[in-house]
């Protein structure tokens, strides 16, 4: 189903640019910023609300959450893909982020995070508390503390029971609630709650943090949920997706040698009626919640 949108998309932008090479930009004739803003595979956001953009960043991770003014971003992605999620929140507009999230430093989740943070006004970056023997050895780690010291960027590492609030929007860390040594589930699990409506990303934390946060009492229910760890079989448990009971679960997945998502993680959701959308079906996928109903602006 995406392809068949890119197509069409790809057709159209080579009709206006026929149109250009052929007559110029007079008056009358769109300009290429008239043809982007009119033909971008980027959703138009009218109304008032909650937009939260699952984007297609391959086998990893990056969310783009917008409401009434407030922009925020949760994980950022593989550097490979070119600054997917940095050139997306350019054609949204963005040129201010009032929170960044880094679940945890994984490449798959913070690898185009460096460049977010140098393109972008941050205002505040949460990330774990990590332990020094998980802290990674690479440029992508370093050159997103690096960009986040040089921007004078406020950093938290919050702790589970903190929120922030951001107009009608409440951002609240489940977890990590220990250390646990393995990068995974020290992911921070943030639940944002709009009105009546909820949304839980859990980076790629796995069955013992599933675990402790349901012990811990937290209240985990939300309409969608960020399928933890691609769909791994380490996440995602029986018990765990029967806590959030979502309406709709959220894969971010693309090509990869592991198998994700694994068979039995979805016949566990589709066993408990959960409406799977995966990003490698239908490319990035938006939500929209008036307070009281999230839709999906991706066709099923």
């Amino acid at each position: 189903m995406k392809k068949k949108t890119g197509k069409i998309v790809l057709l159209s932008l080579a009709l206006a640019a026929t149109l250009l090479i052929s007559f110029g930009a007079p008056l009358g004739i769109p300009t290429w910023d008239d043809v982007f803003s009119i033909f971008s595979p980027v959703p138009v956001m009218e109304e008032d609300g909650l937009y939260v953009h699952f984007l297609d960043v391959g086998c990893a991770d990056s969310a783009y959450i917008t409401c009434n003014g407030y922009h925020v971003l949760i994980d950022a992605g593989n550097p490979s893909m070119q600054e997917t999620a940095a050139y997306y929140l350019r054609q949204c507009g963005v040129k201010k982020l009032d929170l960044v999230i880094a679940s945890h430093p994984d490449k798959d989740h913070i690898g185009d995070m460096p460049s977010v943070l140098q393109r972008l006004q941050v205002l505040r970056f949460w990330m774990p508390d990590i332990e020094e023997d998980l802290v990674p050895q690479a440029d992508y780690y370093t050159d997103m503390l690096d960009a986040v010291d040089r921007q004078g960027i406020v950093m938290q590492n919050p702790k589970p029971g903190e929120s922030l609030q951001l107009g009608q929007m409440q951002f609240t860390v489940l977890a990590p609630l220990k250390a646990y040594g393995s990068s995974n589930n020290n992911s921070l699990v943030i639940k944002l709650t709009y009105k009546n409506n909820s949304f839980l990303f859990t980076g790629d934390a796995e069955k013992q943090s599933e675990q402790d946060i349901l012990e811990s009492g937290a209240d985990v229910h939300a309409d969608v949920l960020k399928v933890g760890h691609h769909g791994s079989i380490c996440s995602s448990t029986k018990t765990f997706l029967q806590a959030v009971s979502p309406q709709y679960a959220v894969i971010s997945v693309g090509d990869n040698s592991y198998g994700l998502p694994k068979r039995t993680v979805i016949r566990r959701m589709e066993k408990q009626n959960i409406q799977v959308y995966r990003t490698d079906v239908y490319g990035t996928i938006v939500f929209y919640s008036d307070g009281n109903t999230v839709t999906p602006l991706t066709a099923a």
